[in-house]
C-alpha cells in the first residue's frame, strides 16, 4: 500500500512538473522552440518533456528554473498542489 500511494504521488508529480513547463513557457510567451535553444535541445524534447514522454534530468530541470528566473523554492508549491509527502516512519516500513 506504501509502494502504491508513493507512486500516485510520484506520478502526480510528474504530471504538475509537466503542467508547469508548459505553462511557465506559455507565461514567457516562448515557443517550444525558442524553450529548446535556450535549454540545448531541439524542440521535439521540449514537447516531449511537456507532454511526459520524456523526462527532465535534475540538471535540466535546475537549468529551467534559472531559465524562468524562479525560486527553487516557489517552483513548484507542493503543499498547494495535490502532491503529498509520505512520512518517513512510512518510507523506513518499505
Amino acid at each position: 500500500m506504501i509502494k502504491s500511494t508513493r507512486r500516485k504521488k510520484t506520478n502526480n508529480f510528474k504530471l504538475y512538473v509537466q503542467r508547469s513547463i508548459r505553462q511557465m513557457r506559455l507565461e514567457k510567451k516562448l515557443t517550444q522552440k525558442q524553450l529548446a535553444e535556450k535549454l540545448g535541445v531541439d524542440q521535439a524534447s521540449v514537447s516531449n518533456y511537456e507532454s511526459g514522454k520524456t523526462e527532465m534530468t535534475c540538471t535540466q530541470l535546475f537549468e529551467l528554473f534559472l531559465i524562468f528566473g524562479k525560486d527553487l523554492s516557489n517552483v513548484f508549491d507542493l503543499k498547494n498542489s495535490n502532491i503529498e509527502d509520505v512520512p518517513i516512519e512510512e518510507q523506513k516500513k518499505e
